[in-house]
């Protein structure tokens, strides 16, 4: 990551590396030690991934997966509401990895204004006119001792017009 960022509670950034002289892949990575200086560092290699936290219910982030709070049977993942540019004909692809879960229910709404929303819908992959667009997830699993996760969450749309 590159640039200026804020302190935030509404994102969790999970780090990891490889530091077994690893080569890494894209890139160059710096560090800074206390009291030093920027130095480059050649053989290590660092993965992050970025999870939001907007809103939702019976879930908590930690290490960079959204993973139900005890006891709880479901949760309720909602992302913010992303911005895709301009008012066209997007493909709407969401993937994500899980582990423990019954059944997920995916939905989704949109606007072409950002302020009127339609009604929250079940998510299919196909073809939404739309600017803004949010994506609700319902995660089940069967018993409230189910160790569930969802360590992989990804959601992209692409401009069909």
């Amino acid at each position: 990551m590159h640039g200026d960022f804020a302190a935030s509670n509404a994102h969790c950034v999970s780090w990891r590396a490889d530091t077994s002289a690893a080569t890494l892949a894209n890139g160059n990575v710096s560090k800074h030690t206390t009291g030093g200086s920027w130095a480059a560092d050649t053989d290590d290699d660092f993965m992050f991934r970025i999870i939001e936290d907007p809103a939702g219910t019976n879930y908590e982030v930690s290490s960079g997966d959204l993973i139900f709070e005890e006891g709880e049977l479901s949760a309720t993942y909602y992302t913010n509401i992303k911005d895709a540019g301009s008012s066209d004909l997007y493909g709407i692809k969401v993937n994500f990895v899980a582990t423990g879960l019954e059944s997920t229910l995916v939905e989704i709404r949109t606007s072409t204004d950002g302020i009127s929303y339609t009604s929250w819908a079940t998510w299919y992959p196909a073809d939404y006119t739309m600017r803004y667009y949010q994506i609700r997830f319902t995660f089940t699993r069967e018993t409230a001792s189910d160790v569930a996760t969802i360590d992989s969450l990804q959601i992209v749309a692409d401009q069909l017009a």
